[in-house]
């Protein structure tokens, strides 16, 4: 399987793809756990996977492996 995000991908499109994300995410990351709030998925249409790893201090390769290896496992 080709891993289709990159670092530019919208989190909200692949959250978007993958809703199960929102659960299990936060639990490798418990900074991620803000995903769980209405708010802040309201405004993830803006956030790239970039972003996320500038606001959570989370390597950009790391969370592209750990997202790559998450949605391999679930399929």
């Amino acid at each position: 399987m080709d891993f289709p995000y990159n670092e530019h991908s919208r989190l909200a499109d692949i959250l978007k793809a993958h809703p199960w994300l929102i659960r299990e995410l936060p639990a490798y990351e418990p900074r991620l756990s803000a995903l769980r709030k209405p708010t802040v998925r309201a405004m993830l249409r803006r956030y790239t996977v970039a972003d996320v790893s500038r606001f959570t201090g989370y390597p950009v390769e790391k969370l592209l492996d750990k997202l790559a290896r998450m949605i391999q496992e679930h399929e």
